[in-house]
Order: C-alpha cells, then structure tokens, then sequence
C-alpha cells in the first residue's frame, strides 16, 4: 500500500488498519485533522509534520513515533494514548521554553518553579543540541 492508502484506511477503519499494519509506515505531512484515531496502533510511525488537529488519539499507541514539526491536540482526544518517553522529554522541554507569566504580566514563581522540577527531563529532548540545554538561575522571581 502507498502512502495515501494508509492514510486513507487509518481515517475509515483503525481496526483494519491495525490488522494489516505490521512494519514502519511513514505519515509525514499526514492530514489526519479530526480523524477517529482511537486506539490506533502508530508505534514507530513516521509523523513528522502531520496535523493531527481536532484528532481522537484516545487509546492510541504513539510509542516510538516520530511527531517532529506536528501539531500535537491539546484537548481530551489526547488523553490516555500510549507513548515513550521521548515525548514526554520533548512536551517537558516545550513546556520549559514557555515564558510564564501571571495575571500582572510578570514571571509566574508557580510557573517557574514548575519548569525547575521538569529541566532535567527537559534536557533529555532528542533535538536539545540543536534547541539549547535549559538552564535556570537559582532563583526563582517573586511574580
């Protein structure tokens, strides 16, 4: 099956999908907005660049796949999926470079302290060489 075929039996039929997935399949660039990709079996899938906006990923396994340069759902269709963690490091290093700020525009203490106890596992992202180690100074602003 080429690409769009994959694509296309993953928006249909995930079951189907599921039974007849059985090596690496590239995704890249992948329009799978809204797609019902509950309990999807996307281990090791290429994903980079997908748009997985308004996507149901509930229940699906991301472990091992690469979602480089997509746009990942905040929102509840994202709870619950399966993943490694390489994600985990990635969403820590993004919620890290957040400048946090409170309800008077100044640097949150909450925000930051937050972001102190998630750096180290921030600076185990895959691209941090390329994105830059997260380094915080001892203290903490009083925002």
């Amino acid at each position: 099956m080429d690409k769009q075929e994959w694509i296309k039996l993953l928006k249909t039929d995930v079951v189907k999908f599921n039974q007849k997935r059985h090596t690496f399949i590239n995704l890249r660039h992948a329009d799978l907005r809204g797609a019902n990709l509950r309990h999807a079996n996307l281990r090791d899938a290429d994903l980079r660049g997908a748009n997985l906006r308004d996507a149901d990923l509930s229940g699906a396994n991301l472990s091992g796949a690469n979602l480089d340069f997509s746009c990942y759902p905040l929102w509840c269709g994202s709870l619950d999926m399966k993943t490694d963690m390489r994600l985990v490091y990635q969403l820590c290093y993004h919620l890290c470079r957040l400048k946090i700020i409170n309800k008077s525009g100044s640097s949150s203490k909450t925000g930051r302290v937050i972001q102190k106890l998630l750096m180290p596992f921030a600076n185990k992202f895959h691209r941090v060489d390329e994105c830059g180690m997260i380094e915080y100074p001892e203290e903490v602003d009083n925002g």
